[in-house]
């Protein structure tokens, strides 16, 4: 089996105008039967995969897990996201619909409680996102079009598949090196091998 993570440029900041889109284009696309599990798992690629924004960081992430066929499982990623993008791939509106439904779920759910409430209300003071930032996410995320979705996957996601935008990193059994590596340079990757962790931290 291998293993990537993939990570590019993401959003700057929480209160970010495509915070909502983000969540909502990646829940489109990663949801338990949706579009990406289809062609990753669904076809034996790899056994996982994940997509995530993060705005602490200001970064975007996507990664594959016990893959049995790693450049295949991330060219088919990429393809994808970029039909979406494009337009080529028809945003659903019944998928629209269950995306934004499982976002807003998300989203209410970290104020079950009141502990909870406490928790968020202090991130938000961290985050500098001001009062009632969940609530206004909310309303953000009822309101995203299938023109928001395209967007974001355009001016985010697919960057975590260009060569000249995101940086790659992948563990594989040494029977599958050569596959794989000539596999990402057939892309156009730069790659850089490595023997061990220890070399990858000097």
């Amino acid at each position: 089996s291998s293993f990537l993570f993939a990570a590019a440029r993401g959003l700057p900041g929480f209160g970010h105008v495509d915070t909502a889109p983000m969540l909502v284009a990646i829940e489109l696309l990663c949801c338990i039967e949706g579009p990406m599990w289809r062609e990753i798992r669904g076809l034996g690629l790899a056994y996982s995969f994940g997509m995530y924004g993060d705005a602490d960081e200001g970064l975007v992430y996507f990664s594959l897990a016990r893959s049995s066929s790693l450049p295949r499982a991330f060219a088919q990623a990429a393809k994808l996201v970029q039909a979406y993008a494009s337009g080529a791939e028809v945003v659903e509106a019944v998928a629209l619909e269950n995306a934004i439904a499982s976002v807003v779920s998300a989203v209410v759910s970290r104020e079950q409680t009141v502990s909870a409430c406490g928790l968020q209300s202090l991130m938000s003071a961290l985050r500098a996102s001001g009062p009632g930032h969940n609530g206004r996410l909310v309303r953000s995320v009822q309101a995203v079009s299938p023109a928001d979705v395209r967007r974001v996957l355009s001016a985010y996601l697919a960057n975590v598949f260009d060569p000249s935008a995101a940086n790659v990193a992948v563990t594989t059994n040494a029977n599958k090196l050569e596959e794989v590596v000539s596999g990402f340079e057939e892309g156009g990757w730069r790659v850089e091998r490595l023997e061990s962790l220890d070399g990858a931290v000097k």
